[in-house]
């Protein structure tokens, strides 16, 4: 019995090590790793010199098995191994930096993450840090650009439009002030003609592909394939840099230029052969090393970009808080590209944001059509950076009354307050344009009534980064002004535009409420708030339209949807965008009413969400038939499809089929 428990015993320590040395992807015996583990790391893993400095040359020596605790529980022996790896990553971080005081060689960025202590929560692995970091030697320098003075290319600005809910507002009184809505829309000009975007603009390209033992056979090689195309297509001054990630993240290429027989082009495409599938799925160690390799860039290229593609959950759960932050402070858009039915499509939407786009890949065939699609806008980008200032507190004020902002109904980060309201859009393409509403509260100041007359209401500033002359500029946007009166007209209806932005952000409200009720597990409460939505959607239009009030809610939505309705109450036009707002409203109550449904159409409606999102069309959705109605109707898909059309000049024959 003696012998029996000892040798239990042993089986049960033994067991244990193997698994901890499995999660920890190490390829070393516990003997071998205990023995070489003050050595492994002596090489610095960006210039490969060893290191000198004896001061930093000893590793944490604490003792094993006390750190492991042999009477603690195998969770609790994991944590602590795990948390004596992450001591040894810190003393390594610093012998480097002492190491590279006296070379001249660029230390590595310093790594952002910051461990969390609560395994549970986290995952066991969230402890144990990779710390990828960019290649040593440097990036290819960019070519000189020609003049655009020399040229004629012309720096066009954008178009900035305002739209009030009436042509006119009533004055306001002691007691009542006066609210009115109106739509900001900004507008990017079609690229100048006679202009090939693949040779005028350059783009820094970062691809970051899943190489996880999922992505074997098929979806790899087309993966590949697909890059192999990108590299072949590229402008004379776009770069392309290459990561892998299962495990961990490793950059495999550096910025390379790639132009036919160059050796840029010889290094990407070893590269991209190079490629095979292993080891699990670790996105956020892919994040991290792409942002850390665009900081690393010694010159900039005129727009930047990265593209990410996985297939599957992320196997180390992860706090994205940071790298979220550190993303939006990078103005760097992710194009995020989830593959199959397993793919995590709530964090790709995420890490795509407003400034990117999250595209559902349901086919092998669609890869080259998809990363292609994305190339055709990024290279036609007008504008970099693009924020409006909206302003109150400059207006001229002839009927001593006070404006304020009350609201801006906005996919886009913006910050407020009672005199200026100022939003961020990012990057913004040929073609593109960007819609918000925004909503002023008008009070009387004096006890005196408001003499009628026409008002200035609010102006607009605009500030971008001109992707043409490199410079930033300002621009001056038209000021809103209405004529104030004392009654509104019986008949005043409503600006159509206006409607229609306010239908498309309760429709974008309502599919993200009910998105986060059933990631919670919710159902019962999404479909409640889906029919809260939609008899509000049919009391818009019932104001907007002046319809006769006896028509019930659910008679309208029907004859919308079916636009059946009567043309002299609603023109044709208007009732094709309400019905493709409730075809897509109902095409999410759908997704969302039980787990099985959600979970088989959960990336198509993220995919969905995205494209109210960002108002960017996705270009995967529009070539499988599964667009949402709207980027149809609002004419994102006549956008993209442009783009990508401008962006295939130049390229070689039988190849530029976007």
């Amino acid at each position: 019995l003696i012998v029996l428990s000892v040798f239990s015993k042993w089986i049960h320590v033994a067991a244990l090590r193997w698994s901890i040395q499995d999660a920890a992807d190490s390829r070393f015996t516990w003997d071998v790793t205990d023995k070489c583990s003050p050595r492994r790391d002596r090489d610095c893993p960006l210039c490969r010199a060893s290191f000198n400095d004896t001061s930093l040359s000893d590793e944490p020596r604490a003792n094993r098995f006390s750190m492991l605790g042999q009477f603690s529980s195998p969770s609790q022996q994991i944590l602590n191994q795990l948390q004596f790896q992450h001591q040894l990553y810190q003393t390594r971080t610093a012998r480097q930096q002492v190491h590279h005081q006296f070379s001249n060689v660029a230390p590595p960025p310093p790594y952002q993450y910051q461990p969390t202590t609560n395994a549970a929560n986290a995952g066991h692995f969230g402890l144990f840090d990779r710390g990828a970091v960019p290649l040593a030697g440097s990036d290819d320098p960019l070519p000189e650009r020609p003049l655009l003075r020399e040229r004629n290319v012309p720096s066009l600005p954008p178009k900035i439009t305002w739209n009030s809910k009436f042509d006119c507002a009533t004055n306001p009184t002691s007691t009542v002030p006066t609210n009115i809505t109106a739509l900001l829309s900004v507008t990017a000009p079609a690229f100048p003609e006679n202009e090939n975007p693949t040779e005028l603009i350059g783009v820094d390209l970062v691809a970051c592909v899943d190489v996880s033992g999922s992505m074997s056979g098929a979806k790899l090689e087309s993966a590949k394939s697909t890059l192999h195309y990108i590299s072949k297509n590229l402008g004379p001054r776009d770069r392309l840099c290459l990561i892998e990630f299962d495990t961990s993240a490793r950059q495999i290429s550096r910025f390379h230029i790639c132009n036919d027989g160059s050796i840029g082009l010889a290094k990407i495409s070893a590269a991209i052969t190079a490629i095979k599938a292993r080891g699990g799925t670790a996105i956020n160690t892919a994040v991290s090393l792409a942002l850390d390799t665009m900081d690393a860039r010694a010159t900039q290229n005129d727009a930047a970009a990265v593209i990410l593609l996985s297939d599957g959950q992320d196997s180390f759960p992860f706090d994205y808080t940071h790298l979220l932050d550190r993303a939006k402070k990078s103005k760097i858009p992710f194009f995020t590209y989830g593959f199959g039915d397993d793919h995590d499509a709530r964090l790709l939407a995420l890490l795509a944001g407003g400034s990117g786009n999250f595209t559902f890949v349901k086919r092998v065939e669609e890869f080259e059509e998809a990363f292609a699609g994305c190339l055709g806008g990024v290279k036609t980008t007008m504008y970099r950076n693009l924020e409006l200032k909206i302003c109150t507190n400059g207006v001229a004020d002839i009927n001593d009354l006070r404006i304020k902002i009350t609201s801006v109904k906005s996919s886009y980060p913006f910050v407020i307050t009672e005199e200026t309201a100022t939003i961020t859009y990012g990057d913004l393409f040929a073609e593109e344009s960007r819609d918000i509403l925004v909503d002023f509260c008008v009070e009387l100041i004096s006890g005196n009534e408001a003499s009628v007359g026409s008002q200035s209401i609010a102006n607009v500033e605009c500030k971008y980064l001109d992707i043409f002359s490199g410079n930033s500029k300002n621009q001056d946007g038209p000021e809103l002004s209405l004529p104030m009166v004392l009654f509104l007209p019986e008949n005043a209806v409503w600006n159509w535009l206006v409607t229609r932005e306010i239908l498309r952000f309760l429709t974008m409200q309502a599919m993200k409420n009910a998105l986060e009720k059933a990631e919670r597990g919710d159902f019962s409460s999404s479909l409640v708030g889906f029919a809260e939505t939609t008899r509000e959607f049919a009391a818009i239009v019932q104001l907007a339209y002046k319809l006769d009030e006896n028509t019930t809610s659910d008679l309208l939505l029907s004859q919308i949807e079916s636009c059946s309705v009567n043309t002299s109450e609603i023109p044709a036009e208007h009732t094709i965008c309400f019905s493709a707002l409730l075809k897509d409203l109902k095409a999410c109550e759908s997704r969302c009413k039980n787990r099985a449904s959600f979970q088989m159409g959960m990336a198509t409606q993220y995919q969905m969400q995205q494209t109210y999102v960002s108002q960017r069309a996705t270009h995967t959705s529009i070539f499988s038939g599964e667009s949402s109605n709207l980027q149809t109707t609002w004419g994102y898909q006549g956008r993209n499809s442009s783009i990508m059309q401008k962006s295939s000049h130049g390229q070689k024959s039988g190849q530029g089929h976007h």
